[in-house]
């Protein structure tokens, strides 16, 4: 986790902690996902969660 934070911190993140921990999370969740669930339906959300933590500036 020490690395998404560093990069987090380095991109200017206001919360690169939080959001490394997040996105580890939902790293596992997509990897338990793709177990259970269509590949597709999998891809979809964890692009939907990485984009509602890393909201692209435009």
């Amino acid at each position: 986790m020490r690395y998404a934070t560093d990069l987090l911190t380095s991109a200017g993140h206001p919360d690169p902690a939080g959001t490394a921990a997040l996105l580890l999370m939902v790293r596992d969740g997509a990897m338990v996902g793709g177990y259970l669930d269509d590949a597709g339906t999998v891809r979809a959300n964890l692009s939907r969660a990485v984009d509602a933590l890393l909201p692209s500036d435009g």
